[in-house]
């Protein structure tokens, strides 16, 4: 599951955390601030999912429009833009499922409340104001928090092997 939340991470400004959680194994997989919920956030989240465990079987995020746009006049998705990150994930054999519905990716919403508590206490302690420092206290502190809160998951692995640096830079952009 992915999704975004807006926050005031710093005192002086409102962030976007990127976030995406491995549902079967409660692992985060991958987190980014921007300034805004962006493409890019999402794509910079996407990389890492890819580069840490491998290309996802399936990705539920909600309809916004950087996932999902539907012509008003067209229902039908061959006759709709294909946005960049759904794109991306075209090219990679990822099924991107929208829902509008927020209990549908529950998971993802809970985490995202508890890093909208925790992470500006962190970030606070460790004197962190800017949005290059903050994403590099992100992958420590991902790791932290699969070690207290994931566990291992015996089942079916939802993950197929990455590409190579370039092609998977091709693919998605970043």
């Amino acid at each position: 599951q992915l999704d975004a939340r807006q926050d005031y991470y710093i005192d002086e400004e409102k962030w976007t955390l990127h976030l995406a959680i491995d549902v079967a194994s409660g692992v985060f997989v991958g987190a980014y601030f921007d300034k805004e919920e962006t493409l890019n956030g999402y794509q910079h989240v996407l990389y890492q999912i890819i580069k840490d465990y491998g290309i996802p079987k399936c990705i539920l995020t909600d309809n916004r429009t950087v996932f999902e746009f539907l012509n008003k006049n067209s229902k039908e998705e061959s006759k709709n833009t294909l946005i960049q990150f759904r794109y991306s994930c075209i090219q990679l054999g990822i099924k991107l499922q929208t829902t509008s519905v927020a209990t549908y990716k529950s998971i993802i919403e809970r985490a995202n409340g508890t890093f909208g508590r925790r992470v500006p206490q962190e970030m606070k302690l460790l004197g962190i104001r800017d949005l290059v420092t903050a994403n590099a206290f992100l992958k420590n502190y991902l790791k932290e928090m699969n070690k207290k809160f994931s566990h291992d998951y015996i089942g079916k692995n939802v993950f197929r092997n990455s590409p190579d640096d370039e092609t998977l830079c091709n693919f998605i952009g970043t």
